[in-house]
């Protein structure tokens, strides 16, 4: 009973996930509810909600939360959208992580405040599925940044991402525009380092007005953040 305990005490601090769905509160019912959750490995209780047909499922987190519905929907059970409740997900999380399925590539943003997570997820993946020309089918919520943890997380965001395929050093020659985030264009003139992570570029187009015309070096790791695309 120490787990129950120990939960409960979370349950009290405010800081529960929950959902309910319609089913039978006996107590054998809510021991099958539990065993389903204990046999899937997943982190919650079930107990009988306000009404004589509601049960409620508890979670400790976001990640438990649905791994429950999910292991309780597998049985069969409808459990409506509606009455999930994650809370406020940046009190507790930074962000999330959205698997490709296809490309097992993962991306992480981050949950806005005031906005519900389902939203903030929902417009993520659809901004997946424009930017890598993929339909949303292939991307999934995979995981959570917990709080404080943004910058030491190995995921990229989606701009880095695309920043970082942009300009795949395989496409660097002679020639080539690097497209700069603050609106410069600069024309590759040598490559000659470029197995070092070096290239030599000038200015190109309206940038020539601001600068000598005189090619310059660049790492190819700082182009990587400072560059949109290439063309």
């Amino acid at each position: 009973m120490k787990h129950l305990q120990l939960f409960e005490e979370f349950i009290n601090e405010g800081k529960s996930f929950e959902f309910t769905f319609n089913y039978n509160t006996d107590e054998d019912d809510v021991e099958y509810i539990q065993n389903i959750l204990m046999n899937a490995g997943v982190d919650a209780i079930a107990e009988p909600g306000l009404d004589s047909e509601e049960m409620v499922v508890k979670a400790k987190n976001a990640v438990d939360l649905r791994k429950a519905k999910k292991a309780i929907q597998a049985d069969g059970v409808e459990i409506n959208e509606s009455v999930v409740n994650e809370g406020d997900m940046t009190k507790f999380y930074d962000g999330f992580i959205v698997l490709d399925s296809k490309t097992k590539k993962t991306y992480k943003f981050k949950y806005v405040k005031g906005t519900k997570n389902t939203q903030v997820e929902s417009n993520a993946i659809s901004k997946l599925a424009s930017s890598t020309k993929q339909p949303s089918s292939n991307f999934m919520v995979h995981g959570f940044i917990q709080k404080g943890e943004w910058n030491n997380s190995k995921e990229k965001t989606i701009d880095e991402s695309v920043v970082s395929e942009a300009i795949n050093v395989k496409d660097i020659k002679v020639g080539t525009i690097l497209n700069f985030k603050d609106g410069e264009t600069w024309k590759v003139t040598k490559t000659p380092g470029i197995a070092s992570g070096k290239i030599f570029a000038a200015p190109y187009g309206d940038t020539r007005n601001s600068y000598i015309s005189i090619a310059i070096e660049y790492q190819i790791d700082k182009l990587k953040q400072d560059v949109e695309s290439l063309s």
